[in-house]
């Protein structure tokens, strides 16, 4: 292992091979053969270590890229009992909680419904883990007089799928210290806080507190409990003991994850956004210089990108943002089970910039960021330099192609809470 000077902490120290891009988003088959992303003599063993601990491990553990890329995993086999961990135990990355999915409810009547994905066991292709609704939950929905029960749903729901709303799923903690959701006319009672009904005291004070008579409001309210489920009869026993608008749901009837493919959003946590901007500058960065040998990485140009991905200095919007790229869209798959990851340099003397596609062809709308990397890349006619293709595996009768996620954009929605009873992805 050769020494030579760091780029990020500058120091004369021995120096790591590494990927360009992270090892676990790039194909196995890519990997140790003639077309490995690395990039030499330029970060060092330690700068390597801790930028891949504190970046790469939250693009792939806690982001919806690290979704992604799990399912993929899945599907090929591939996944291990440390990936199943993360996925199906609610496991916190570096005090960040993994994304975590809401499902809009067609069978439902479109209801905000929280869901749970129950793992296959099966190994046979293509294969699908059951998606099923969480159970004991409560949905209610309060609303004015002059407005019907459809109009309220519509318009949750309308406010839940557009990512600018500026709507939040606001987390409300009961005097219990049990958690409820409320977004817009809707309340979301899950399991862990359900629980404490087992008394006829705490279901009085549930009937005070939220079923209590309200001029010109309206209430309607939906018990989730299947027949088979241990706390039934404690669902059933309050159902029978509440007045006004309500359904009890006894039984599963949506196990096929295809019902719910349009119907996704998207919830991570807003502290692991910083550091996935940092992972993708530094994929643009590390990727550029393995492409441009002539830079060293040491240039006066790089200063800024270089200290926003090792410390998160300046801000984000100034270096990364994402884009709609119309070109890497409903692509279909070639004949070999192989997509690709895409990715794109803009030089011109200093003005330097990289634009990235992540996942085209498994998606409708890929992951898509631009990157500036040095100067202004803003600048009009800026010419593309040089685009690479980077492939990666699936299975070729997935049945996961272009359908996951298939929402315009990935939305944001703050302060997603711990919950034993949400369904939590990394």
């Amino acid at each position: 292992m050769e020494t030579g000077k760091c780029i990020y902490c500058k120091q004369e120290k021995k120096l790591n091979r590494e990927h360009a891009f992270p090892k676990s988003l790039l194909d196995k088959n890519l990997l140790e053969t003639k077309y490995e992303w690395i990039i030499d003599r330029h970060v060092c063993v330690e700068c390597n270590i801790f930028l891949g601990n504190e970046l790469d491990g939250i693009l792939v553990d806690a982001s919806p890229i690290g979704f992604i890329r799990h399912q993929i995993e899945a599907e090929l086999g591939n996944k291990n009992r440390e990936q199943h961990a993360t996925f199906y135990n609610s496991q916190k990355f570096q005090s960040i909680h993994p994304i975590r999915l809401f499902f809009s409810d067609p069978i439902y009547n479109d209801l905000i419904v929280m869901h749970e994905q129950t793992p296959e066991k099966s190994t046979v292709e293509g294969c699908f883990d059951s998606i099923r609704a969480l159970s004991p939950q409560i949905v209610l929905v309060q609303h004015p007089c002059e407005q019907t029960l459809e109009q309220a749903v519509a318009e949750d729901c309308q406010k839940f799928n557009d990512p600018d709303s500026g709507k939040e799923i606001k987390t409300i903690i009961l005097p219990s210290d049990k958690e409820y959701y409320k977004f817009g006319n809707t309340f979301i009672f899950p399991p862990k806080t359900i629980e404490q009904f087992k008394k006829e005291k705490q279901q009085k004070e549930f009937i005070t507190q939220f079923l209590k008579e309200v001029k010109n409001v309206q209430k309607s309210m939906w018990i989730i409990c299947p027949k088979k489920h241990k706390f039934h009869s404690i669902a059933a026993s309050f159902y029978n003991s509440v007045s006004g608008e309500k359904t009890i749901i006894e039984q599963e009837t949506f196990i096929k994850p295809e019902l719910f493919t349009r119907h996704i959003k998207v919830v991570m946590d807003p502290r692991a956004l910083p550091k996935i901007g940092r992972a993708i500058a530094k994929i643009a960065f590390h990727c550029f210089l393995f492409h441009y040998p002539t830079f060293s990485g040491h240039e006066s140009i790089f200063n800024r990108i270089k200290k926003f991905i090792y410390n998160g200095r300046g801000n984000p919007a100034q270096f990364i943002s994402e884009w709609r790229n119309y070109r890497s869209e409903n692509i279909t798959f070639d004949s070999s089970g192989h997509s690709y990851h895409g990715i794109c340099f803009y030089v011109q003397n200093t003005n330097i910039g990289c634009m990235i596609d992540l996942f085209t062809g498994l998606l409708s709308r890929p992951f898509s960021f631009r990157v500036n990397l040095a100067g202004n890349t803003q600048r009009p006619n800026l010419r593309k330099d040089h685009e690479e293709y980077i492939p990666f595996s699936v299975h070729p009768k997935s049945q996961r192609k272009r359908r996951i996620l298939q929402t315009d954009r990935i939305g944001l929605i703050q302060e997603p809470r711990r919950n034993e009873g949400i369904l939590w992805f990394p």
